[in-house]
C-alpha cells in the first residue's frame, strides 16, 4: 500500500504569523553581523508589510540587494554563505517564543545558475534557502526533513499559496542602493533599508523589464511574467508615504542604467494593461478586505500611467 502523501500547508493568518516570526529572526541575525549588514539592504514585500506597514499582503520570502560597488568585491560567495549560515544558526538557536530551532539544509546558490561573461557585471544574484526544526525534536537527517516547519512558499494553486519547508532569501546583485539606503529600527536591531523612492523607482524598472525588447539585452528566451503586484505596491506607497516622485531623477536614471533598461521603455507601459492585469484576482485574494480600495486592476494601472506620463517623462526630458 502506498503511503498517503502529506498535503502542503496553506498560507493563512496563523501560518503567516509564524512566518513573520521567522523573518524577524532572519533580519535580526543578519543585522547583528556587521559584515552582513554592510552588504545587504532590505527591499521587497517584507519591507512594505513588516517595516512600513503600508500593506497586509503577505510576503513569504525576504528580498535584499547588494550594491554594485560591493557586488564585484563579493569574490568569495562561499565565505559569504558560511557567514550567513552561522548568523542564522545563532539567531534561531536563541529561539522563537522560547523554543529553540536548528537550521537545516542551508544553501547559497547563484541565480540564474549560469551567467555569461558579458552579463556578469550587471545581472544575477543569489538565493539562500534553509529549513528549521525544533531542536528538541531532532533525530536523524531524514526524519528531521519530515518534521521541518512549513515556512516557505511552494506554489500558488487556485488562488491559494501553498507552503513548503524551504524558506528563501533572494539577493539581487549589482543594484544602486548603498549611498541612498536608510537605517531603521526594527525590534531590537537597526536594519538597512531602501527608501520609498528607491522602491518605487525599482518597481517601475521591473515593469519596464517585461518589455519584449529587454529580452535581447539579457539574452532571455522566455516571456516575462506580469508585474501586477508592482502596480499595486506603487499605488499604496505613493498614497500612504510622503514621497515626491520627482525628488531624485538622477537616482532613477542610475537604477535603470545599472540593469541596462532604457528609460524610453517607460513610454510603452501604457500599452500593457491587458498583460499586467492577468493575475490581478490572485493578488486581490492575498489582500485584507479592508485594505482594498479598488476591485479592478484599472485604477492601479491608471495611477501608475499618470505618474509616468505626467510626473516622470516630462521632467526627465527637461533634465536631459
Amino acid at each position: 500500500m502506498k503511503k498517503k502523501k502529506l498535503n502542503p500547508q496553506k498560507l493563512n493568518n496563523e501560518t503567516y504569523e509564524l512566518i513573520k516570526k521567522v523573518k524577524k529572526v532572519v533580519l535580526s541575525s543578519i543585522y547583528n553581523d556587521d559584515e552582513l549588514a554592510r552588504y545587504l539592504t532590505l527591499k521587497g514585500g517584507t519591507l512594505l508589510d513588516m517595516v512600513w506597514k503600508v500593506t497586509g499582503r503577505p510576503s513569504v520570502d525576504i528580498d535584499f540587494s547588494i550594491d554594485t560597488t560591493l557586488s564585484d568585491a563579493l569574490d568569495n560567495p562561499d565565505e559569504f554563505g558560511d557567514r550567513l549560515k552561522k548568523a542564522l544558526k545563532q539567531g534561531f538557536s536563541e529561539g522563537i517564543d522560547g523554543v529553540q530551532y536548528s537550521v537545516l539544509d542551508f544553501k547559497l546558490e547563484l541565480r540564474p545558475p549560469e551567467i555569461s561573461d558579458d552579463l556578469k557585471h550587471f545581472w544575477g544574484g543569489y538565493m539562500a534557502s534553509f529549513s528549521i526544526i525544533e531542536t528538541s525534536k531532532q533525530t536523524t537527517p531524514e526524519e528531521d526533513k519530515k518534521r521541518a516547519l512549513f515556512i516557505g512558499k511552494s506554489k500558488v494553486r487556485n488562488g491559494e499559496t501553498l507552503l513548503s519547508p524551504k524558506f528563501s532569501i533572494d539577493i539581487s546583485l549589482h543594484e544602486i542602493c548603498r549611498e541612498n539606503r536608510k537605517e531603521a529600527e526594527f525590534g531590537d536591531v537597526f536594519i538597512e533599508i531602501y527608501t520609498p523612492l528607491m522602491v518605487v523607482y525599482e518597481k517601475l524598472r521591473a515593469i519596464c523589464q517585461t518589455d519584449p525588447r529587454y529580452n535581447s539585452i539579457i539574452k532571455r528566451s522566455r516571456d516575462s511574467k506580469p508585474r501586477t503586484k508592482d502596480f499595486y505596491d506603487i499605488y499604496v506607497i505613493m498614497k500612504l508615504l510622503d514621497i515626491d516622485i520627482k525628488e531624485n531623477f538622477s537616482l532613477l536614471q542610475e537604477i535603470f542604467s545599472i540593469k541596462k533598461v532604457p528609460l524610453e521603455f517607460l513610454e510603452g507601459v501604457k500599452d500593457k494593461e491587458d498583460f499586467h492585469s492577468g493575475n490581478f484576482e490572485t493578488v486581490l485574494s492575498t489582500l485584507p478586505e479592508d485594505e482594498v480600495k479598488h476591485k479592478t486592476f484599472k485604477p492601479y494601472f491608471d495611477f501608475v500611467i499618470d505618474l509616468i506620463e505626467k510626473e516622470i517623462l516630462p521632467n526627465i526630458e527637461d533634465t536631459e
